[in-house]
């Protein structure tokens, strides 16, 4: 028990010891991917206004100044009759203008966002004495400023909301029950723990709404338009250019011009966007054209020259377009306009029909024009967690040199026991509680879920390295030695079985063991499990409970933050292996059943075995499996077997012999040689 302490207080130490080393060095870690950015030219560029008003330009304004900049650039947007109806968003189909809130905390922002912002067909042109005419008549339209005061940068930061207070009292009642929560009682030196340690993001409790999984689910892929460079999410739907002109010229021609080339605009489309003046101006970059003008002086970016896919043309078109009515277009206009566009461009011809299918196929002029130089998002995510990765190789290096090297590691009882406790205590700590993985058939229904709606792109699925990692190990070792390395070394619950046995016989509580005809039967039940979760993951419709009969994701990801009826599940399992050592992987686990099958094609079966004298008391012949893998004649079960070597080292134990005397030396003499038999059945 001494022993047992000193170890177990050593594996702790080592575990903090390495953790604490790589939750600091991460906080090290340089990126150094793609060009870096001069911060001499962000701090130039960065335009922003802070609340105290520091930064402000040199400048000056009045409302009278300001409400003629706002005739000549603002009303097309914003009627002057509809300034504060916020209902109008609500009550009307047609927004015919766009209502402006005034409620800013700080005048200074409101400044900030007209300069950074505003007009919105030509953000950024306005000069700073304009931005302060603009400003004082919007506060004058809000009762703040009087018509001819002037405004410069010293009467703005003086100058406060009608809001401020309010908005400052709801800050400051937020903020106090906030940190009054119970979330925020825990001290600094537990609250930076809990942040080094859980180093994902907490998952959301879904069962605490109203909503199952499955429809939260489709409530959030039914609302996501988005539609990726590799056309994931494109809609059903189609049309030609032919039709797509006929929407064009109806919808797109007033800001776009014809054929999409941007042309002077005409005084009757100028006076219909606001601009009170004759002056002809250039209001958006051409749609076609300008192919090869990239490296020159004057480089044209249109579509045909600039845009690297085609579905994130439909996407932006689906998603922005016409300019006062986004999102109106049907899906089969959105794919006719998308048609057009590509059309003038020389890209597709007019009768062809584009839709989800043919879209993804065209090959875009510029499409090699676009260099990644960062790399794929889910390869930063890798270089992020290096040195998680590194660790968990580490730890997978370990447990195959185990396996290599098991005939020899196995004739030294205690220092086999002393590195089996120590590799399966830090892969449970590392994957189980830190990592919060547990390899089953809920992880492997998801993974396939997210191939099948992203249309088999992996890209989304590669974001987590541990788990492709763990997937990867455990597939090639099950084909080459067969289920136990994973369920013996790697399952975090196999782990917590073995935990939960072993304290049972410190408590000294009775054991039960089920009789052999009984066992022999109940092998088959996990099978049935799996088939049965194969077959209602496959015609099953909404959210399959089948898959919560493993534990995995109660225990494991939740730890135990889920609903009742799963806790009870979870509790009533831990209470059978408490009796029953490895109850759940004899009898139960789907997954055990899974790569039970798989282990029939395994190349090495490199397990020693004997012929037994047939006795169940001779503990050199019938040593203690915590499956009962091993049958009365000394054969070892492949599909049952965890690799947990405690046969292996009972048969090279050379001061165990056989009860039977007369079978002493048949029995150990071939055990006790350098090079064990092998297993030939």
């Amino acid at each position: 028990m001494n022993k047992f302490k000193k170890h177990l207080i050593f594996l702790i130490a080592f575990t903090n010891i390495i953790f604490a080393s790589l939750a600091q060095s991460e906080e090290n870690i340089d990126f150094n991917f793609g060009k870096e950015i001069d911060t001499n030219i962000v701090s130039k560029q960065d335009i922003s206004i802070d609340i105290l008003g520091t930064n402000l330009p040199e400048g000056n304004g009045s409302a009278q100044i300001g409400e003629k900049i706002f005739i000549n650039k603002c009303i097309s947007c914003h009627l002057e009759n509809e300034f504060f109806n916020q209902k109008i968003l609500l009550e009307k189909d047609n927004i015919a203008s766009i209502p402006i809130n005034l409620d800013w905390p700080y005048p200074k922002t409101l400044f900030d966002y007209i300069r950074k912002a505003m007009p919105y067909n030509a953000p950024q042109t306005l000069t700073s004495s304009e931005t302060y005419s603009l400003t004082a008549y919007l506060l004058y339209k809000n009762n703040r400023l009087d018509y001819e005061k002037k405004l410069d940068k010293e009467s703005l930061i003086k100058l406060n909301s009608k809001s401020k207070n309010t908005f400052l009292d709801n800050w400051n009642k937020n903020k106090d029950n906030i940190m009054n929560s119970s979330n925020h009682k825990t001290s600094s030196f537990f609250l930076k723990l809990s942040q080094i340690l859980n180093k994902k993001n907490k998952k959301l409790n879904w069962y605490n709404n109203d909503l199952s999984i499955s429809n939260i689910e489709q409530k959030i892929i039914s609302q996501d338009i988005s539609i990726s460079p590799t056309s994931i999410n494109l809609p059903e739907g189609n049309g030609t250019a032919e039709m797509g002109e006929k929407v064009y010229q109806q919808k797109c021609l007033s800001c776009h011009g014809t054929l999409g080339r941007a042309e002077e605009l005409s005084l009757e489309v100028e006076s219909f966007r606001g601009g009170q003046n004759a002056l002809k101006r250039i209001a958006f970059e051409s749609l076609s054209g300008g192919l090869g003008s990239l490296s020159s002086e004057m480089p044209i970016r249109s579509v045909g020259s600039f845009w690297p896919h085609a579905s994130t043309l439909f996407d932006y078109i689906r998603r922005a377009m016409p300019y006062f009515e986004p999102q109106s277009l049907t899906n089969d206009e959105a794919y006719a306009v998308t048609a057009y566009v590509l059309f003038i461009n020389n890209i597709v011809n007019k009768e062809d029909n584009i839709n989800a299918e043919t879209l993804q196929k065209i090959n875009m002029p510029n499409k090699a024009g676009f260099i990644d130089s960062w790399g794929p998002d889910w390869w930063r995510e890798w270089m992020n967690q290096k040195y998680s990765i590194f660790f968990t190789c580490l730890l997978l290096l370990g447990i195959l040199t185990v396996t290599l090297f098991a005939r020899k590691l196995t004739k030294n009882k205690k220092t086999i026991t002393y590195i089996k406790i120590f590799l399966t205590g830090t892969v449970f700590l590392w994957i189980g509680v830190f990592q919060s993985l547990q390899i089953g058939t809920q992880k492997i229904y998801s993974t396939y879920n997210t191939l099948k709606i992203n249309n088999e792109a992996w890209e989304n699925i590669l974001f987590d390295p541990i788990y492709i990692i763990l997937g990867v190990f455990i597939i090639i070792t099950t084909l080459i030695w067969g289920r136990g390395i994973f369920c013996g070394w790697l399952c975090p619950f196999g782990t917590i079985q073995d935990i939960i046995y072993k304290v049972k016989n410190l408590l000294k509580f009775k054991t039960f063991e089920i009789p052999d005809f009984i066992h022999n039967k109940l092998l088959y039940l996990k099978y049935v499990i799996l088939s049965a979760i194969i077959i209602g993951a496959i015609y099953a419709t909404g959210t399959n409970i089948l898959f919560e009969f493993e534990p995995f994701r109660t225990i494991i990801e939740d730890k135990f933050n889920t609903s009742t009826i799963l806790l009870l599940w979870s509790l009533v399992l831990l209470v059978f292996v408490f009796f029953i050592e490895r109850g759940f992987c004899r009898y139960l686990c789907p997954t055990g059943a899974a790569l039970g099958l798989a282990s029939q094609f395994q190349v090495i079966n490199w397990l020693t075995t004997i012929k037994s004298c047939g006795s169940e008391s001779c503990l050199a012949c019938s040593p203690k499996c915590p499956t009962k893998a091993i049958a009365k004649n000394g054969s070892i079960n492949g599909k049952e077997c965890i690799q947990c070597l405690s046969c292996q080292i009972v048969y090279n134990d050379k001061n165990i012999t056989c009860i039977n005397k007369q079978n002493t030396r048949s029995i150990r003499k071939n055990v006790n040689k350098d090079k064990p038999a092998l297993r030939t059945s």
